[in-house]
């Protein structure tokens, strides 16, 4: 039910784009995501319960209580992981390697739109923290449609 954009920093993850979650940034010590953007593969987490990394992290003793995690890295062009597109949800799953898939096809998208944003931006010269701090806040309005549509069709496919 939940699908997020987020970026990684220093102290915390803040959601670039987010559905199915009020939240608009966490603490990176329990960030999910602080995890996947070191890894090389695809994290999945089938039941944060059971994880003893993430067992008693509030993130799941308590309110969002996610309990499945898969986050495909964000890597900027400079190759930095800078953060994931991530699923999350409140009870345990599974995935299968072409969920996998879809999911790394669907963070190469979101990659193409941050690079895409952020040249056509500094060639209005964006520059300024104001600018940069609107900008975060409206660039990826396509990334959110396309994540919307991406897990609508996805969902039909699993029920075909």
């Amino acid at each position: 039910p939940t699908a997020l954009v987020s970026l990684v920093d220093r102290d915390r993850q803040w959601f670039k784009s987010a559905r199915g979650l009020q939240a608009r940034e966490t603490p990176r010590k329990s960030a999910f995501c602080a995890h996947a953007i070191l890894a090389d593969q695809v994290p999945v987490v089938p039941d944060a319960l059971l994880d003893p990394r993430f067992a008693d992290n509030p993130l799941v003793t308590s309110d969002p209580h996610v309990r499945f995690y898969a986050g495909a890295p964000l890597t900027v062009e400079s190759g930095h992981r800078v953060g994931t597109l991530c699923l999350i949800d409140h009870r345990p799953r599974e995935l299968n390697d072409r969920d996998i898939r879809v999911l790394r096809e669907l963070a190469a998208q979101v990659q193409q739109e941050l690079h895409a944003d952020r040249t056509t931006k500094l060639r209005r010269g964006v520059s300024s923290m104001p600018q940069v701090a609107e900008w975060s806040k409206n660039s990826l309005v396509n990334v959110e449609a396309g994540i919307d549509t991406a897990v609508h069709m996805h969902e039909s496919l699993r029920v075909v």
